[in-house]
Order: C-alpha cells, then sequence, then structure tokens
C-alpha cells in the first residue's frame, strides 16, 4: 500500500498529531485533569510516531534500492535500533506525567540525560557508515536531541519560576513539547532504516555490496 497520497495523508497526520501535542502542553500551562491530560499528551506523541513511520515508508528514499550499513562496532547499531526508540518513549511519558504533575521533576531529569545520551550515541555511531538518507536522519536526530536537552532546561526554569516565567520561557517551555515528538519521530524513523539495512559484523564486502530488496 503506497502511493504519493499515502505520503501526503502521513505528512497532514504528522501535522494533526504535533498540534495535539501542542495542544496538551497548552492544557498543561491551564490545568486540567491531570490523568487523562497526560494520557492524552502521551497518545499525541505515539501518534506523531506511527505518522513519522508513515511518512518514512511511504517516501521515494525508502523505496529506493536498499543500500547495506556495515554494522561493526559496540553496541551494536541493530542493539541500539531496539534501545533508542524505547528510551524516547518512555521520556516523553515521563515528560508528560511531569508537566500534569503526576510525578516529581528528578524522574524525567535524570532520564532525559539518559534519553538524550542514547540518542546521540546512536546517531554519532551511524554517520560513520551511514550514507545518503540515513545520514541525513542521523544527523537530524543528533541536533534535534541537542535542541531538546537545551529547550528542557528552559521548561524547567518556566516551571520552578512558575508565574514569575516570561513569554519567552513559556514559548521554550511550549517548544519542549514540541520538539520532544520531534525527537521521538526520527528516531524511530532511524531504528527503522537501521534495523532494515544494518548488517552484522562478518558479512563480507561482496554481500554488502548486493543490491538488496526494496520496500
Amino acid at each position: 500500500m503506497s502511493g504519493p497520497w499515502l505520503n501526503r495523508l502521513a505528512l497532514v497526520l504528522c501535522v494533526l498529531a504535533l498540534g495535539l501535542v501542542v495542544s496538551g502542553g497548552l492544557a498543561a500551562q491551564a490545568g486540567g485533569e491531570a490523568g487523562t491530560e497526560a494520557a492524552l499528551a502521551w497518545m499525541g506523541h505515539v501518534l506523531f510516531a506511527g505518522s513519522a513511520l508513515l511518512l518514512l515508508a511511504t517516501s521515494k528514499a525508502w523505496r529506493a534500492d536498499r543500500v547495506a550499513v556495515e554494522d561493526n562496532g559496540f553496541p551494536s547499531l541493530r542493539s541500539l535500533g531496539w534501545v533508542a526508540p524505547v528510551s524516547v518513549l518512555a521520556q516523553v511519558a515521563l515528560g508528560a506525567a511531569y508537566r500534569h504533575k503526576l510525578i516529581g521533576a528528578i524522574p524525567h531529569v535524570v532520564w532525559a540525560f539518559v534519553a538524550a545520551m542514547v540518542v546521540m550515541l546512536a546517531g554519532a555511531f551511524a554517520l560513520g557508515p551511514a550514507q545518503g538518507q540515513l545520514r541525513k536522519i542521523s544527523i537530524a536526530m543528533i541536533s534535534a536531541a541537542g535542541a531538546q536537552v537545551v529547550l528542557g532546561v528552559a521548561a524547567l526554569l518556566a516551571r520552578i519560576t512558575g508565574g514569575e516565567a516570561g513569554p519567552v520561557m513559556k514559548a521554550a517551555a511550549l517548544m519542549h513539547v514540541g520538539t520532544g515528538s520531534l525527537v521521538l519521530g526520527l528516531t524511530c524513523g532511524w531504528a527503522a532504516w537501521i534495523l532494515r539495512d544494518a548488517e552484522p559484523a562478518g558479512v563480507s564486502r561482496e554481500e554488502l555490496a548486493v543490491p538488496g530488496r526494496q520496500s
């Protein structure tokens, strides 16, 4: 099931999901029923990640000939392909719970640095063997994760200062919510590419050079 129309539909779903995430951030600032709002915020992140995967799967780059990526490092790219999205998914869940006052700041802040480190290392490990679109996604993932850390500090300060936070700090806190979805979507897309193209260490260069399947 593919085609330009499906790719456009995936893009629309990404925009709608991002809108849902941002509205959840606004609801957190305005106050509301904590459990329901946190669940809706987390669902918005998941919907965005799913739409981003659909956008990737229907893109021309994904349907082009597969270019195998040599995976001979430690930890392996394939293992990071599983760990990175799960770590980010856990972080957005903690973020939603923190914004809606279901948990304190410490779990969210501590795991934020763990997740950021995992994502940045995963992207950095892929930069060497990666080519083309995967290399671009790796760079975008690293950049988004770095920006998310900076925005996270601003969001934490805005939360601590409460009503004294200025409009810039409040805007940074809202951007932090949206960027969290972007990091999750990029990480899921990166993982999908890695799990499709990464070849275990020991595969011969001749095997790596063989044109692969089309998706």
